[in-house]
């Protein structure tokens, strides 16, 4: 495998901008690919992920390895990451139940939230 070529340059005709393990990222000024990355320094990938405004994002496979890494090192990460998630997941289905007006009615997801903001 050729580490000097980009990943547009690999991925020319590709429809997710997601890395794959063979993909090659750009970090402290080497290229190196994804199985790299999380094979040798998963914490600095994990970072990168999950950092404000990041860019980078992986398909689930190589997620799921980097998450078996990390969570032998750090558990307390990927469970503070998971509970962030689980969050952001409740918060956009309230908000799409608010818009829908499905809130108030018997069959919402929200029982407590809907009778408050109903009563409002």
């Amino acid at each position: 495998m050729n580490l000097k070529t980009k990943k547009n340059e690999t991925l020319n005709n590709v429809l997710s901008k997601k890395y794959r393990l063979t993909d090659v990222l750009l970090t402290d000024k080497k290229r190196r690919t994804i199985q790299q990355l999380i094979d040798k320094s998963p914490m600095y990938l994990w970072n990168k992920i999950h950092a404000k405004h990041s860019n980078v994002s992986l398909v689930r496979v190589a997620y799921a390895k980097l998450k078996a890494k990390v969570a032998i090192k750090r558990p307390d990460l990927v469970k503070k990451t998971e509970k962030e998630f689980e969050a952001y997941k409740a918060k956009k289905r309230l908000l799409k139940e608010q818009r829908n007006g499905t809130l108030g009615s018997s069959n919402s997801r929200f029982k407590k939230v809907s009778s408050k903001l109903v009563n409002k």
